[in-house]
């Protein structure tokens, strides 16, 4: 990819008062209905092609729509590809490779009272309406092509318009045909002109003789003026114009219009052609030429294999010239290298507007400055948990017992799926960067808590500094293992805490203190403060001792639990009331 848009500040816009998004070569936009994602799509649009803005455009009256995008990526080599004259124009205003560009409209208007402005490097300042920029951005960033999802498919894909699917594969055709048989068409031109125009040799006597008739008249009204029928002599473009589709179908007689088929064959066509025009770009493309492509929801009403083959598409056209911006309902259209820089679109209110959430790569950076190898760790842990963006809220867990037994355990104890509570459930590596997660998660405007083991309140919590090293309520705890562990089978390590080679393992100690009525108080104390920083803790040690289960990984148990809370529900756990606490923590 050469140049794109990198970032935008929009204001006033439809559902928005003020947001800055980053874009990518290949950006999903996510977030629940209604709260604004397609007018961000249509802002871009706005901003590389304004059009007339009726009164409803405007957030607030009295206020402007502005649009100030930074373009990156403005080399050498693309001005030098662009003609002289534009080049000219747009020199002076790119420093670095950048170039800052400002879109305004004051009041609903057409397209003509729409002001552009452009950042002079050398002054600091915005020029306004600077001559010849108009055109050489035209050169730069040509026609958008934006599919929106509950548009008139026929208008994309079977009608042939510079702003189509349709129209820019028409267009690839016509320069194929140009170069293939550009000798052959322009004689054929050439002998059209012969009968079209006015001085053509072989001009047909019907022409002549209304002409004759035409200037017999207009001599009555204005003696000495004449006039001749011209028809311009077309080019192959001209001839093309009224390119269209009809679908023919096995079986079936005749031809069909597209616009007799369902929407779900009209979309699958509509994707179908995206991904010709895909794979025709990558053959051809402009490197000096940045298209962009503003797509609403390009799963709409495609099967998952479907999907996968758009998202491809999709792709190749990011690594063929195309800036690609879309929002998404689908996970199948976000791989893990394209989550941390997903933009997370919220609305609490209309008086907020619509927001975008800080990415996650971005979050990492802002919470781990350095080049740490915890946030590699985060981030590759996020990466591989993309449905946490179609998510209000996240819970983290450390186990796989948690990972396959608790959306079994949430529809048993609610009667609704963790998806249908757009509940998502992350397992993480370890509990060690639970912290790290929720803040980056909050970030980004995903309400997300933890699921801990009792010894996070002693040892794990202490490291992430959620619990200080000397809580009262800790420290009771240290004293109670120094005073028992040998004659409860408890090793404990230089802190002082359970370790390894304790019978039952670390958890096991935990385990057995929780069971003393005398550590009560204080593990309700831990138990708070935690909930407190968003962790639940398992007061009995772990969850596996909630459940009744005798151990961690093993496949088989996990079926025959699955079975038992199928036909008992609830009461087979071994400490129902415990797991309902958390349950309604999590609803909360």
């Amino acid at each position: 990819m050469s140049h794109r848009i990198q970032s935008l500040n929009i204001k006033n816009y439809r559902s928005i008062k003020e947001l800055d998004i980053e874009l990518q070569d290949f950006t999903p936009v996510v977030g629940q209905n209604n709260v604004g994602k397609s007018n961000i799509l249509n802002a871009i649009h706005w901003f590389i092609k304004p059009t007339k803005l009726e009164a409803g455009d405007f957030n607030a009256r009295g206020q402007a729509v502005e649009v100030t995008g930074v373009v990156t990526g403005v080399s050498e080599e693309i001005l030098n590809a662009m003609s002289a004259i534009h080049k000219t124009k747009i020199e002076p205003y790119v420093s670095d490779g950048e170039i800052t560009i400002k879109r305004s409209m004051v009041s609903p208007g057409a397209v003509g009272t729409a002001i552009l402005e452009v950042l002079n490097p050398q002054s600091g300042a915005m020029d306004v309406n600077p001559a010849g920029i108009p055109n050489a951005l035209k050169e730069l960033f040509p026609e958008p092509l934006r599919v929106a999802a509950m548009s008139d498919a026929t208008e994309d894909a079977a009608k042939n318009k510079t702003s189509t699917t349709l129209g820019k594969l028409i267009a690839k055709v016509a320069d194929s045909i140009e170069i293939a048989e550009g000798t052959q068409l322009a004689q054929l031109f050439t002998d059209l002109g012969k009968i079209l125009d006015p001085e053509g040799e072989n001009r047909p006597a019907e022409f002549n003789s209304f002409d004759r008739d035409a200037n017999a008249v207009i001599s009555e009204f204005f003696p000495g003026v004449s006039l001749k029928i011209n028809f311009p002599k077309p080019a192959l473009s001209d001839l093309l114009k009224s390119g269209t589709v009809s679908i023919i179908e096995d079986g079936l007689p005749g031809k069909r219009k597209f616009e007799d088929m369902g929407h779900g064959a009209q979309r699958s066509i509509q994707m179908a052609l995206l991904k010709l025009l895909a794979e025709k770009t990558s053959q051809a493309g402009n490197p000096n030429r940045c298209s962009l492509l503003l797509i609403d929801e390009p799963e709409l009403y495609l099967h998952p294999q479907a999907i996968e083959t758009i998202r491809i598409a999709l792709k190749s056209l990011a690594d063929s010239g195309y800036q690609i911006v879309f929002n998404t309902h689908s996970p199948f259209l976000i791989e893990n290298e394209d989550m941390p820089y997903c933009n997370v679109v919220t609305k609490v209110s209309p008086a907020e507007g619509t927001k975008v959430c800080q990415r996650a790569a971005d979050a990492v950076d802002t919470i781990i400055p350095n080049d740490n190898p915890e946030k590699h760790r985060i981030l590759f842990e996020l990466k591989n948990a993309s449905q946490i963006l179609f998510s209000n809220s996240v819970v983290l867990v450390e186990g796989n017992t948690e990972r396959v037994l608790m959306p079994h355990l949430y529809r048993t104890f609610t009667g609704r799926s963790m998806i249908q509570d757009k509940v998502g459930l992350v397992c993480m590596d370890s509990c060690g960067s639970m912290h790290t997660a929720i803040e980056v998660l909050s970030m980004m405007g995903i309400k997300a808590r933890a699921v801990v083991d009792l010894d996070y309140a002693y040892k794990g919590g202490v490291r992430a500094g959620v619990i200080e090293d000397d809580d009262t309520d800790r420290q009771a705890g240290i004293t109670w293992f120094s005073a028992n562990g040998a004659t409860q089978s408890i090793t404990v390590c230089e802190e002082g805490l359970p370790k390894r080679g304790t019978d039952g393992g670390a958890e096991g100690g935990y385990h057995r203190m929780s069971q003393d009525a005398a550590n009560a108080n204080a593990i309700d104390n831990l138990h708070g403060k935690l909930k407190g920083k968003g962790f639940f803790c398992w007061k009995i040690g772990s969850i596996e001792r909630v459940l009744g289960l005798a151990q961690k990984n093993n496949a088989l148990e996990f079926e025959n639990f699955i079975d038992e809370v199928k036909q008992h529900g609830e009461t087979h756990l071994a400490e129902e009331d415990e797991f309902r606490s958390f349950i309604d923590w999590v609803q909360t």
